[in-house]
């Protein structure tokens, strides 16, 4: 079933020119990085500067597969493709399930790809690197279910994309609070991958010493977003 949705889901990336503009825009995120990243290097006090655009070219890559993805579910919804399933042996929560880990999977690979590129490995450590492109990937299916939950057709889900990018709000203010005031932004979902990052580069003096307890945390607040966007998802479309 899995490589069934997948191949779906990459059909549909080929036969919308919408899905193909997105790929185009991570395409181009690539592109940029490789030629953005060291002309930053070689500016006077880089450091910050490279964070912050490395933390938004990181959830940028979660936040286009995320659109891709919740835009198929929109698709789907239009062509009743979801009651269809209903009444088939194919379980609707598992092919909601799959659609949501292809999302993860793609993200995590972008994301991965991206570290790789950008090239600002020094001084951060391989476990902190593991620890943020997982939670960064995270941004995808959170993202997919936002617009589900709150669109309810394309076009609907477009400007909800739009404002979705609102969660970046936080990442970027982690930059700038490291004290206990971090937890008015730590309901942002991708402030925790940021904040792993930020203890790598600079020595402040965060709330908790540790880059696991953020990440343990990181993954509890991540996850109650996702559970909860499920849930309302389910209950707005009538799906047990």
């Amino acid at each position: 079933m899995f490589i069934k949705i997948l191949k779906h889901e990459l059909g549909s990336i080929k036969r919308d020119k919408m899905y193909s503009f997105f790929v185009g825009y991570l395409l181009l995120f690539f592109v940029v990085s490789i030629f953005l990243f060291p002309y930053l290097k070689d500016q006077p006090n880089p450091e910050t500067t490279i964070l912050m655009v490395f933390i938004l070219f990181l959830l940028m890559n979660g936040f286009i597969f995320g659109a891709i993805t919740g835009f198929t579910l929109l698709d789907n919804k239009d062509d009743n493709v979801l009651l269809s399933l209903q009444v088939t042996p194919i379980d609707v929560n598992m092919y909601i399930f799959f659609k949501l880990l292809i999302c993860f999977i793609f993200s995590l690979i972008s994301t991965t790809s991206l570290v790789f590129i950008a090239n600002i490995s020094s001084g951060i450590s391989v476990v902190s690197f593991i620890m943020t492109i997982f939670l960064a990937s995270l941004q995808g299916p959170i993202i997919a279910l936002i617009m589900n939950v709150f669109a309810s057709n394309k076009v609907e889900g477009f400007v909800v994309m739009k404002i979705s990018g609102l969660l970046l709000i936080g990442p970027i203010l982690s930059l700038f609070l490291t004290d206990w005031t971090e937890f008015f932004i730590g309901l942002f979902p991708g402030f925790w991958p940021s904040r792993i990052l930020t203890m790598d580069f600079y020595n402040s003096s965060y709330t908790f010493s540790s880059p696991y307890i953020y990440f343990i945390l990181g993954l509890f607040v991540n996850g109650l977003f996702i559970l909860n966007l499920l849930n309302f998802y389910k209950k707005k479309n009538n799906l047990s």
